[in-house]
């Protein structure tokens, strides 16, 4: 039998109702579509006010507060801690585990965006697979023997991510320079960001910069790129995508990608580590911009995402059973591609760089 072309692949993408084979009906009960919110664009995560869609995999995420409640629909939270379950329950508000992550729960019922923790910050929406991003780029940023991290999230609005890297490298002393710098091309993204990171603020830089346009050089020891891309990971809940999205799209996001990532490499020391996610399942943005990278920088290489698996499940991040599935998503470059129906997650490729001189 002849092998479908990419266009004939992907013209069967965008008219299947479901947006893709791999979605299962569970997945799609699950992430019944919600208006977006800022977080659409990079790879998933909390409220702001309506905007359009950046590509990444964070501002892929459902509204929060604003848009009206939230409350028969199953979707993910980021808590603090054990002890807001309690609070939240005296809500009414139900949460069960998250299916990966200590950190994540799923609200089955209720609304989270009406509770006090909420609006303290104590509690945010997130999409479990995009706070594993932000996960895995903070243990590559704590696990380098340096007394100062200096931190990159060079496409950080909406801002859920940059603040997982904050949390996890916290600043001993508020009269020191940030060490997270947070990039936004937008200027009403860049000051909707800078407004969520009030209780991090000392933390972080927020600067108004074109991700694409980076001109530092081995100033950072960790970056995230977490890449504008055609989102068709979240067409299950962002189905009007097949009706937009176009085969040449895909070449233009990935140019654009690959920009970014290379200004993600210059700007990272030798030694350090440059984190690259989508919230994309399509080749030309995840293992193909990888690839073109790799074979023009001879001074990169990548590096298995499993030893980062383990070190997570050690450390607590990640359950047991949670590792135990990601371990079974590694691809043979050891790079993570989520698919939604195998993991309760939108759809993300994780790939991890090192500059090596």
């Amino acid at each position: 039998m002849a092998t479908a072309s990419r266009a004939d692949r992907l013209g069967i993408v965008l008219r299947w109702p479901i947006g893709i084979a791999l979605v299962s009906w569970r997945y799609m009960w699950r992430t019944t579509p919600l208006h977006r919110s800022e977080e659409v664009g990079s790879s998933a995560d909390l409220p702001g006010p309506p905007d359009e869609d950046d590509g990444t995999a964070e501002g892929r995420q459902p509204l929060a507060a604003g848009v009206g409640p939230l409350l028969h629909r199953s979707y993910s939270v980021r808590i603090a801690g054990s002890e807001m379950e309690a609070e939240l329950a005296k809500e009414g508000i139900r949460l069960e585990p998250g299916e990966l992550l200590a950190c994540a729960r799923t609200v089955f019922m209720g609304d989270v965006t009406a509770s006090g923790a909420f609006r303290d910050g104590c509690v945010r929406i997130q999409d479990e697979g995009s706070q594993l991003i932000g996960e895995l780029a903070a243990h590559c940023a704590t696990s380098l023997i340096q007394n100062q991290k200096n931190i990159l999230d060079a496409c950080a609005a909406p801002g859920g991510k940059t603040l997982i890297l904050a949390e996890r490298n916290r600043q001993a002393r508020p009269n020191l320079p940030p060490r997270i710098v947070a990039c936004e091309a937008n200027p009403r993204r860049l000051e909707a960001m800078r407004e969520r990171f009030t209780l991090h603020g000392y933390q972080i830089e927020c600067r108004l910069a074109d991700a694409a346009a980076l001109d530092e050089d081995a100033v950072f020891d960790a970056v995230l790129a977490d890449v504008p891309c055609s989102g068709t990971g979240t067409l299950g809940r962002n189905p009007e995508i097949r009706h937009r999205l176009r085969l040449e799209d895909l070449a233009r996001h990935a140019e654009r990608q690959r920009a970014i990532l290379r200004g993600a490499l210059r700007a990272v020391r030798p030694g350090g580590r440059v984190v690259y996610s989508t919230c994309s399942l399509e080749p030309e943005e995840n293992e193909e911009v990888v690839a073109a990278i790799l074979a023009e920088s001879p001074n990169t290489r990548q590096v298995s995402l499993a030893r980062r698996i383990d070190d997570l499940r050690r450390r607590k991040v990640l359950m047991d059973s949670g590792a135990e599935r990601l371990r079974k998503c590694l691809t043979p470059e050891g790079a993570l591609r989520l698919l939604p129906g195998a993991t309760q997650t939108d759809g993300f490729y994780v790939a991890l760089l090192e500059r090596t001189e």
